[in-house]
C-alpha cells in the first residue's frame, strides 16, 4: 500500500512538472522580447527625449523588455470624417501591440488625410499612434514601426501638438498626409509614457476620409452620413435588411428611405439611383466601408 501511494505521489509530481514546462513553452510560443538596442536606436531617431527616458528606465530595471505578444484582436471601429472616437489605453502600451486600440479606414492613393489623437479625462495619457497599410487580425510581428507579415508600416506620430488637456509631453497628429496606396489602412493607438495613473483616455479624429454606403460588396459611392438621432444611413439600411421578410420588401424599404433622404436634402437623385441599383442587385447583406 505504501509503495502504491509513493507511486501515486511521484506520478502527480511528474505530471505537475510536465504541465509547468508546457505552460512555459506556450508562453514562449506566444510571447517574444524585442531587442532593446534596436528599440532604443529607433526611438532615438523618432523622439530623442523619449529615448533618454527609456534608456534611464532600462538602467533602473535591466529586466525591462518590450514584448511582441502573438494575440488575435478585433478592430474597434472604422474611421470616418466628422466623427470623434473615444478610447481607453493601457499604460505604456507602445511596447506591446496586444495593448493597442486598432482602427481602420479606406482611402485611395492621392487622398489627403489628417489624423489627431488628443488625451482626455485626467490628462494622464501620453498618446501616440502608428499608421499601416493593410489589415490584420493578429499582433504577431507588429511593433510601433513594423507592420508584421500582413501590413506595411507608414508613419509613427508622437508629441506633435500641445493638447488643451494639460499633461506631460504633447499629443500626436499627422497633418495633410497623402495616402500612397488605394485600399484599407490600419491605425494603432497606444500610450507611450503615462503621466500618471489610469484611466488613460483619448479622442481620435480623422479628416479627408468619407465613408460610403456599401450593400453586399456593391459600393454606392454615396457618403454614409449621420442622420438626426445618431443613426448612419448604413444603419438605416441594415434595419431594412433585418426587418424585410424577402428581397422585394427590402428593396421597397430602401426606396422609402432614399425618397425621404432626397426630400430632406441629404442625397441627390443620382445618389438615390446608385443606392437603389446596389439594393436591387443584393441579397440583403449590408455593410459599411
Amino acid at each position: 500500500m505504501k509503495n502504491l501511494k509513493l507511486l501515486q505521489v511521484l506520478a502527480l509530481f511528474t505530471i505537475t512538472l510536465f504541465w509547468v514546462a508546457c505552460e512555459k513553452d506556450n508562453v514562449a510560443d506566444n510571447e517574444s522580447t524585442i531587442d532593446n538596442v534596436d528599440v532604443l536606436k529607433t526611438l532615438r531617431s523618432l523622439n530623442p527625449e523619449k529615448a533618454d527616458i527609456y534608456e534611464m528606465r532600462m538602467a533602473e530595471n535591466p529586466a525591462l523588455r518590450p514584448l511582441n505578444t502573438k494575440s488575435s484582436f478585433s478592430y474597434i471601429d472604422r474611421l470616418c470624417a466628422g466623427e470623434t472616437y473615444s478610447g481607453t489605453a493601457t499604460t505604456e502600451g507602445l511596447f506591446n501591440a496586444a495593448n493597442w486600440g486598432f482602427y481602420y479606414f479606406s482611402g485611395n492613393a492621392g487622398d489627403v488625410v489628417t489624423i489627431r489623437v488628443a488625451r482626455t479625462g485626467n490628462c494622464n495619457m501620453d498618446p501616440a499612434f502608428s499608421l499601416f497599410f493593410g489589415t490584420t487580425n493578429s499582433t504577431t510581428g507588429v511593433t510601433f514601426e513594423d507592420g508584421g507579415p500582413d501590413m506595411t508600416f507608414l508613419k509613427f506620430q508622437d508629441d506633435d501638438f500641445v493638447s488643451s488637456c494639460p499633461g506631460c509631453f504633447s499629443d500626436p497628429e499627422l497633418v495633410n498626409y497623402v495616402l500612397p496606396f488605394s485600399g484599407t489602412y490600419t491605425l494603432g493607438v497606444y500610450d507611450f509614457f503615462a503621466c500618471g495613473p489610469d484611466p488613460l483616455t483619448y479622442d481620435l479624429t480623422i479628416e479627408g476620409v468619407l465613408c460610403t454606403i456599401v450593400i453586399e460588396g456593391c459600393d454606392t459611392g454615396v457618403n454614409d452620413q449621420t442622420l438626426p438621432g445618431g443613426q448612419t444611413m448604413s444603419d438605416a439600411i441594415a434595419d431594412c435588411k433585418a426587418n424585410a421578410p424577402n428581397h422585394g420588401q427590402f428593396v421597397r424599404c430602401i426606396a422609402a428611405l432614399t425618397n425621404q433622404w432626397v426630400r430632406d436634402g441629404y442625397i441627390s437623385g443620382d445618389d438615390k439611383d446608385a443606392i437603389m441599383q446596389c439594393a436591387a442587385e443584393s441579397n440583403n447583406e449590408v455593410s459599411g466601408n
